[in-house]
């Protein structure tokens, strides 16, 4: 089944729908089963004897792991090179994103778009995280990641942060995860501040 998304992943596209749509029947079956034993009142089988259980966390895991491996590397050779961090974060803007968004139709007809997305978000949350949590941030990079944050959340635009869905007056899990990286950059940005 992993090998399925693998080549979903870095394949070029509709031969692994079908495949990648049995995954996600897989996967709903798996939830139909673990509803059915809840729902009956029986005592849940041993994890070595129930493992569909852990399908979803699994595909999660191997989406973010491939998500992660696709973020182009940040490797600025000063600690303060602001041009080095416009550089990347274009790269992810222009590159990474599309290529996620691309990626997510085929994600969709398989009904898998959910958890497709949050892994995108994850996956980006972690890597932006990971570059202002560093102790040689300067603020003005920090700054940086905090407009380009603002900047993609104003867009709008169709990348895996937003996926398509009919409108609704909370949140989605897209622009929570923009607003989470804004609000935690913005306290990066007042702590330096002081």
């Amino acid at each position: 089944m992993w090998t399925v998304v693998g080549e979903a992943l870095s394949g070029s596209g509709r031969m692994f729908l079908e495949p990648l749509q049995s995954v996600g029947e897989s996967l709903k079956w798996e939830k139909q089963k673990e509803v059915e034993w809840l729902g009956s009142g029986q005592e849940t089988e041993s994890v070595s004897t129930w493992s569909p259980n852990f399908w979803r966390k699994d595909l999660e895991e191997k989406l973010i792991q491939y998500m992660m491996a696709q973020i182009p590397p940040f490797g600025s050779s000063s600690n303060t090179d602001d041009t080095a961090l416009k550089q990347h974060l274009s790269q992810l803007e222009m590159t990474f994103l599309p290529s996620l968004e691309h990626r997510s139709d085929f994600f969709k007809e398989a009904g898998l778009l959910v958890t497709y997305a949050r892994c995108c978000q994850a996956s980006l949350s972690s890597h932006l995280s990971t570059l202002t949590d560093r102790s040689n941030f300067s603020f003005s990079q920090c700054l940086l990641v905090y407009e380009w944050g603002l900047k993609m959340y104003k867009s709008g635009s169709e990348t895996c942060l937003r996926p398509r869905q009919t409108p609704q007056p909370s949140l989605s899990l897209g622009v929570q995860c923009l607003v989470w990286i804004i609000l935690k950059t913005e306290e990066k940005l007042l702590a330096v501040a002081r």
